[in-house]
């Protein structure tokens, strides 16, 4: 009978930069989640295909066309934090 010869385990490699970039990047994505790198993805499409969408003038439409939105939102928000900060929580029926 033989001996199985020992050898040691080749040494895992040390990761490099793009590694590291891969690291970090599926850090991110787990903690923000996909919707911050859908927006980067969109933004960055837009800004290729069209020479009008960073502009000033866009930027500023998106933030008038949006504001009743973030109106309603923040009242939805208050709304909630107020209910969360009751002593006795309300039933819905």
């Amino acid at each position: 009978m033989t001996s199985p010869s020992l050898t040691a385990a080749p040494a895992a490699p040390t990761p490099g930069l793009a590694g590291r970039a891969l690291g970090l990047l599926r850090s991110l994505f787990l903690r923000l989640g996909v919707l911050p790198f859908m927006l980067v993805i969109a933004c960055v499409v837009f800004a290729t295909l069209s020479d009008q969408f960073l502009t000033v003038q866009n930027l500023v439409n998106l933030l008038r066309q949006s504001v009743y939105l973030i109106l309603v939102s923040l009242g939805q928000m208050l709304a909630r934090w107020m209910l969360s900060k009751t002593a006795t929580p309300i039933k819905w029926q």
